[in-house]
Protein backbone atom coordinates (compact mmCIF):
# COMPACT_ATOMS: atom_id res chain seq x y z
CA UNK A 1 0.00 0.00 0.00
CA UNK A 2 2.70 2.60 0.95
CA UNK A 3 4.60 1.79 -2.58
CA UNK A 4 1.58 2.60 -4.47
CA UNK A 5 0.80 5.71 -2.25
CA UNK A 6 4.22 6.97 -3.09
CA UNK A 7 4.44 6.38 -6.60
CA UNK A 8 0.60 8.11 -6.83
CA UNK A 9 2.02 11.15 -4.92
CA UNK A 10 0.91 11.10 -1.74
CA UNK A 11 2.31 13.49 1.26
CA UNK A 12 4.62 11.44 3.22
CA UNK A 13 2.14 11.15 6.57
CA UNK A 14 -0.06 9.64 4.23
CA UNK A 15 2.65 7.11 3.56
CA UNK A 16 3.75 6.41 6.93
CA UNK A 17 0.33 5.77 7.95
CA UNK A 18 -0.24 2.86 5.01
CA UNK A 19 3.11 1.62 6.17
CA UNK A 20 1.21 -0.08 9.45
CA UNK A 21 -1.64 -1.36 6.85
CA UNK A 22 2.03 -3.07 4.99
CA UNK A 23 3.01 -5.19 8.70
CA UNK A 24 -0.43 -6.25 8.84
CA UNK A 25 -1.42 -7.66 5.27
CA UNK A 26 0.46 -11.09 5.95
CA UNK A 27 -0.03 -11.38 9.75
CA UNK A 28 -3.93 -11.00 9.70
CA UNK A 29 -5.19 -12.87 6.73
CA UNK A 30 -3.37 -16.52 6.91
CA UNK A 31 -3.56 -18.78 9.62
CA UNK A 32 -0.09 -19.90 9.63
CA UNK A 33 0.98 -16.58 9.90
CA UNK A 34 1.98 -17.33 13.44
CA UNK A 35 3.43 -20.09 15.23
CA UNK A 36 0.49 -20.97 17.44
CA UNK A 37 -3.22 -19.37 17.85
CA UNK A 38 -5.12 -17.96 15.19
CA UNK A 39 -4.08 -14.41 14.10
CA UNK A 40 -7.24 -12.94 15.82
CA UNK A 41 -5.51 -13.84 19.10
CA UNK A 42 -2.74 -11.54 18.13
CA UNK A 43 -4.61 -7.80 17.42
CA UNK A 44 -6.61 -5.81 19.83
CA UNK A 45 -9.62 -3.64 18.93
CA UNK A 46 -7.69 -0.48 19.15
CA UNK A 47 -5.47 -2.03 16.53
CA UNK A 48 -7.81 -2.63 14.38
CA UNK A 49 -9.88 0.71 14.61
CA UNK A 50 -6.29 2.28 13.48
CA UNK A 51 -6.26 0.23 10.99
CA UNK A 52 -9.68 1.34 9.69
CA UNK A 53 -8.89 5.15 10.04
CA UNK A 54 -6.20 4.93 7.94
CA UNK A 55 -7.99 3.08 5.17
CA UNK A 56 -10.34 6.07 5.04
CA UNK A 57 -7.64 8.41 5.14
CA UNK A 58 -6.22 6.32 2.04
CA UNK A 59 -9.73 6.03 0.73
CA UNK A 60 -10.21 9.71 1.15
CA UNK A 61 -6.76 10.88 -0.39
CA UNK A 62 -7.24 8.77 -3.46
CA UNK A 63 -10.66 9.64 -4.20
CA UNK A 64 -9.84 13.16 -4.31
CA UNK A 65 -6.91 12.51 -6.98
CA UNK A 66 -9.45 10.29 -8.69
CA UNK A 67 -11.87 13.68 -8.99
CA UNK A 68 -8.76 15.69 -9.94
CA UNK A 69 -7.72 13.18 -12.84
CA UNK A 70 -11.15 13.17 -14.07
CA UNK A 71 -12.05 16.84 -14.35
CA UNK A 72 -8.48 17.31 -15.99
CA UNK A 73 -10.38 14.40 -18.49
CA UNK A 74 -13.15 16.42 -18.87
CA UNK A 75 -11.73 19.21 -19.37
Amino acid sequence: MSALLAHAGAPQELIDRAKYLDKMYIPTRYPNAWSEGAPYQYYTEEEARRAIDISREIIEYIEGRWRTLKSYAEG
